[in-house]
């Protein structure tokens, strides 16, 4: 629900527009959502953190949208027969919270795109602090990966690195760490 004055707010009868995707941690992850709808068009999330280190042109809007506490029972309800009974247990839909996080669904190719050559798959998230570049980097020797795109900015404490699959089937990786959100989470 919205009107010009206020924020997008998604109730439970929104929940019928979205799909199960999968989950991980914290966050289940839901598709669907439809992008030609004004209040999903041009919010930015990281325009003050990612843009300037990846270029704007290389990143997603994320938009930060309120969920009634309807629409997340709602989706504990409607999507418990889709998610591996493992996370049901170990992952509760937690129903206090008020936000979600809309960002566009990359597993799916635009209409129109008819000859797709190889795909390139970024992750960026927060990691665990201290050693996790370096720990990646070692990862990448032992299983024969080239790292030579590897940048640690110990300043910054972060680790970029690309992952792009090759034709021989080889991978380059490529990963983004902002660690200071890690005491965001």
């Amino acid at each position: 629900k919205t009107s010009d004055s206020m924020e997008l707010v998604l109730e439970e009868s929104d929940t019928g527009n979205w799909v199960y995707k999968g989950e991980g941690a914290a966050n289940i992850v839901l598709s669907g959502y439809n992008r030609s709808n004004p209040h999903f068009v041009g919010k930015l999330y990281v325009e003050n953190v990612i843009f300037p280190l990846l270029g704007s042109e290389h990143v997603d809007t994320v938009m930060h949208i309120l969920v009634s506490g309807q629409f997340l029972e709602a989706v504990k309800n409607n999507f418990f027969c889709q998610r591996p009974a493992w996370r049901v247990d170990a992952s509760k839909v937690n129903l206090l919270c008020d936000f979600a996080l809309l960002i566009s669904d990359h597993s799916i190719f635009p209409d129109g795109i008819v000859n797709v050559t190889p795909c390139i798959s970024v992750e960026i998230k927060p990691k665990c602090e201290d050693q996790f570049g370096y720990m990646l980097s070692d990862i990448l020797k032992q299983n024969n990966v080239d790292n030579f795109g590897n940048c640690f900015d110990s300043a910054a404490r972060t680790t970029l690195t690309l992952v792009t699959p090759r034709v021989e089937g080889e991978s380059e990786f490529m990963f983004f760490r902002y660690p200071s959100a890690d005491f965001l989470l």
